[in-house]
């Protein structure tokens, strides 16, 4: 993990001198969500909710961090998916209010004439068109669910049948650079719409 730790703040040296200083912004803001609302609300709701998802987010970026740098990048990239996960909710309740509660409490609601929970594809297709499938779908739910894919991280594979065990963290460009350029983006995200939010 030592070298590892080297290696990445050597290679990806703008990351080492950036990324935390967007946490650090993050912690500093809940100073700044403004007074509570009348949670009987829906303005009230949403502020509640999006207060809750801001005051873990960079708890969670920050062990996204600790990890990548480490060369854990498979449980990193699983830890980048709940942050996405918390900030499409929190998008996709900024656009219905009136849902908080629904999304919030992973409640069923009344859609095109059934009973249903909002479902993230649902909620990625208004936000983010495309990124499902193409990421959140196929790829992090893959990590994070342990399917095959989750062992591109531990094996480097020659072949379907044969394949090298990392044991340790071992420093890789491609990883790293999966998982840190998408926890900058993502980083952007909760940055710039803070003022909507709140």
């Amino acid at each position: 993990e030592t070298e590892t730790y080297q290696i990445t703040h050597s290679i990806l040296r703008d990351c080492h001198e950036n990324v935390p200083k967007a946490i650090n912004v993050l912690l500093q803001l809940m100073y700044f969500t403004g007074p509570n609302k009348d949670v009987t609300t829906p303005e009230g709701e949403f502020h509640s909710y999006v207060w809750h998802q801001y005051m873990e987010a960079p708890y969670s970026f920050r062990a996204c961090y600790l990890l990548y740098e480490r060369g854990h990048y498979l449980t990193a990239a699983i830890i980048f998916r709940s942050l996405l996960e918390s900030f499409i909710q929190c998008r996709f309740a900024f656009n219905h209010k009136d849902m908080v509660r629904v999304i919030w409490g992973g409640q069923k609601c009344a859609i095109k004439g059934k009973k249903k929970k909002i479902t993230f594809k649902e909620m990625f297709d208004e936000i983010s068109p495309g990124y499902y499938e193409k990421i959140y779908g196929k790829q992090l739910s893959g990590f994070a669910h342990g399917k095959i894919g989750a062992d591109i991280f531990r094996v480097k594979r020659k072949s379907e049948s044969v394949g090298e065990v990392m044991m340790v963290p071992k420093f890789d460009e491609d990883f790293a650079s999966y998982v840190i350029n998408q926890v900058i983006a993502l980083q952007f995200g909760y940055l710039n719409f803070f003022h909507k939010f709140f």
